[in-house]
């Protein structure tokens, strides 16, 4: 029970980031994708899912690098692929 209340706040805190990201202009959140040795567990990608309010999903891409290079080129091109 204990972890359970930390991953809960713990998904409650990205929650709140992501909301101010909104309300600073960020696009809403549409979607996560997910890596490390979180995103094997199903209770805390579905616990993230619900408390998010979109899909969380494991990334194809795992590499920190691949993150950075994408978010490069949006702010570069203007898209992401």
């Amino acid at each position: 029970r204990f972890l359970h209340g930390v991953l809960e706040s713990i998904a409650r805190i990205e929650g709140m980031a992501f909301k101010m990201f909104e309300e600073q202009g960020a696009s809403r959140l549409e979607e996560v994708y997910t890596a490390g040795g979180g995103a094997a567990n199903a209770m805390w990608t579905t616990m993230r899912s619900r408390i998010l309010g979109v899909k969380v999903a494991p990334s194809p891409q795992v590499e920190a690098a691949y993150g950075a290079a994408v978010l490069a080129r949006k702010g570069i091109l203007g898209s992401y692929l």
